[in-house]
């Protein structure tokens, strides 16, 4: 079992290489609180279509962004539009509440002195890290710093994160155990 990786920005993209490094993994280029649902799920469908079926599972993660909804309305919006674009392969879409940054506020050990907060969805996390990380450079430094993250304190204080991972439970990856 080979995972691809379809995901919002080079962040991510930059990530997921760290931990599953083998993994195709591909930008969107479809993202912000202002592209439509089914925007993103056209866009995923034919990049999934060009894999034609080497990979399992496809794995999708964007972000909430200021959508005006939850996290997880989100996420079964955006795989119910990706079905109806026609795709049938086994697939995983995660939705960060509200970006990226928000999952690596849950270890506060990685990034600051202070406790992370009991809840880190909905915050505009990139705001929070640069108040604690003056030089924080998303595309730099965001890899790195989630990489060092511990996934079970993430789980902890992200309902969006631990909703994606209970779903990647197939998947062999060492950084989702630690």
């Amino acid at each position: 079992m080979i995972p691809a990786f379809l995901v919002d920005g080079v962040t991510e993209q930059r990530f997921v290489k760290l931990v599953c490094s083998g993994s195709p993994v591909r930008i969107i280029n479809c993202n912000g609180s202002s592209v439509r649902t089914a925007a993103i799920a056209k866009r995923v469908a034919s990049l999934i279509r060009l894999w034609g079926g080497k990979f399992f599972p496809i794995v999708v993660v964007v972000d909430l962004e200021n959508r005006d909804m939850t996290a997880e309305a989100f996420c079964c919006d955006l795989e119910r539009a990706i079905r109806d674009e026609g795709v049938v392969d086994d697939l995983v879409v995660g939705v960060a509440d509200r970006m990226i940054e928000n999952w690596m506020l849950g270890d506060g050990r990685v990034w600051s002195e202070c406790a992370p907060p009991a809840c880190v969805d909905g915050c505009h996390g990139a705001s929070v890290l640069k108040r604690q990380i003056p030089s924080y450079d998303k595309a730099a430094a965001g890899p790195g710093l989630l990489k060092r993250a511990s996934a079970s304190e993430i789980r902890r204080r992200s309902p969006s994160f631990d909703a994606f991972v209970a779903k990647l439970v197939r998947l062999n990856c060492r950084w989702l155990r630690a």
